[in-house]
């Protein structure tokens, strides 16, 4: 086994000699277990880079599911996966928990009515689950027929917008 530089070549040895493996079989086995551990760090380094573009401060609500999902589409591309694949991940970062979406303004189309909270989801995840800033029916006039829109104007002034429509 003189002039052997390398694992490979040690493995590559014990393989083409049967009293090499047949002697030594846990060596044999070390030395293939040797090859699997990689040379460098840089695809794992690669993968953590990844994720923290996908995850950032604005997207930290992900679930370890749907992280891997946008990963793997990152990744892969959607050239190198198949049709069945990306509906799969498709559908699956589709179903994401609502529960902690942001406040937002609400409108009543009924009585004009304007106040600040979430129009009731009903979560994949958590169906059963209610949270003190979610409407179902307008606080004045009872009505169901709520729309939600991007606050312009402050949370105080809303108020008071409320007071005059009503």
């Amino acid at each position: 086994m003189r002039g052997i530089d390398s694992i490979s070549k040690v493995l590559q040895a014990f393989e083409a000699d049967d009293v090499l493996r047949t002697c030594f079989p846990r060596v044999f086995k070390l030395l293939c277990y040797a090859l699997l551990i990689p040379c460098s760090t840089a695809a794992v380094e690669r993968s953590f880079s990844l994720m923290n573009d996908i995850c950032t401060n604005d997207r930290n609500r992900l679930t370890q599911k749907n992280l891997d999902a946008i990963m793997r589409i990152a990744k892969e591309g959607k050239d190198r996966l198949s049709d069945t694949e990306l509906e799969q991940l498709k559908i699956q970062a589709a179903n994401e928990c609502i529960c902690k979406r942001k406040l937002m303004g609400i409108l009543c189309r009924s009585c004009g009515g304007v106040f600040r909270g979430r129009v009731r989801q009903i979560c994949v995840y958590h169906p059963t689950s209610r949270y003190l800033m979610d409407y179902e029916v307008c606080p004045s006039c009872k009505a169901t027929q709520l729309t939600e829109f991007e606050e312009t104007i402050p949370s105080s002034d809303m108020e008071c917008e409320k007071e005059r429509n009503a």
